[in-house]
C-alpha cells in the first residue's frame, strides 16, 4: 500500500505529459465509482445490474491506470483482484440482513425452527413433510431391516424410514419419533 502512495506522490510532484494526467484522474475516479456502485448493489435490489456496472467501472479504472503507467495499472489490478473475495464475503454477510432480503425471503414471516419446536408432534417441519401426512407418533411395522435405512408400513403406505438409534429388525413394531423434511425417523415401540 505504501508503494502505491509513493507512486501517486511521485506523479503529483513530477511534471507529467498533459496526455497522461487525465488517465490517472479517470482511473482513480472509475475505481471510486466502482466501490460506490458495489455498496449500492449490496443494499438495493438491482438484480445484479449495478454490480455489473461496478465491475465494468473497476475494469475501466484499471485500464486507465495501465494507460498512465504500467506499474500503477499492475498495482490497481492486484488491488482489485485481492479485494474481490473480501467484497463478496462482505456482501454475503450484510445482504441477508437488508430489508429487501428479509422481504424477498420472507425471513420475518416464518417461525424459526428451534430444537424445541422441531420435533413437536403433528408439526410438519417442511412442505415435503406435510405432503407425507406422516405425523410424529404414528405407528407402523418394518418391512425390511433398518440398517439404519429401510422400509416401513406406516398408515397403510410403504415409507422409507431411518432408525433413530442403531438397527431395527424386520417385522418390528415402530413409532415415528421425528419427521425432518422427507426423512422419517422411527424407533421400536416399547413393549408394555
Amino acid at each position: 500500500m505504501g508503494l502505491a502512495f509513493n507512486l501517486l506522490a511521485q506523479t503529483a510532484t513530477q511534471p507529467a505529459a498533459a496526455s497522461q494526467t487525465p488517465w490517472l484522474v479517470w482511473g482513480i475516479v472509475l475505481l471510486a465509482i466502482a466501490v460506490a456502485l458495489f455498496f449500492v448493489e449490496v443494499f438495493l435490489p438491482t438484480g445484479g445490474v449495478v454490480g455489473a456496472a461496478a465491475g465494468l467501472a473497476a475494469a475501466g479504472g484499471v485500464v486507465c491506470l495501465f494507460w498512465r503507467d504500467s506499474t500503477l495499472g499492475l498495482l490497481a489490478a492486484t488491488g482489485v483482484i485481492l479485494a474481490l473475495p473480501f467484497a463478496i464475503a462482505f456482501a454475503m454477510k450484510v445482504a441477508p440482513d437488508t430489508p429487501f432480503a428479509r422481504w424477498i425471503t420472507l425471513k420475518d414471516a416464518q417461525e424459526p425452527l428451534t430444537p424445541q419446536n422441531r420435533m413437536e408432534p403433528g408439526r410438519p417441519v417442511s412442505p415435503e413433510a406435510d405432503n407425507h401426512r406422516i405425523k410424529v407418533g404414528a405407528k407402523g411395522q418394518t418391512l425390511t431391516p433398518l440398517f439404519p435405512v429401510g422400509t416401513c408400513l406406516i398408515n397403510g403406505k410403504r415409507e422409507e424410514c431411518l432408525a433413530r438409534h442403531g438397527t431395527i429388525e424386520k417385522g418390528t413394531d415402530v413409532r415415528v419419533v421425528a419427521v425432518d423434511g422427507t426423512e422419517v425417523y422411527v424407533a421400536p415401540v416399547e413393549a408394555g
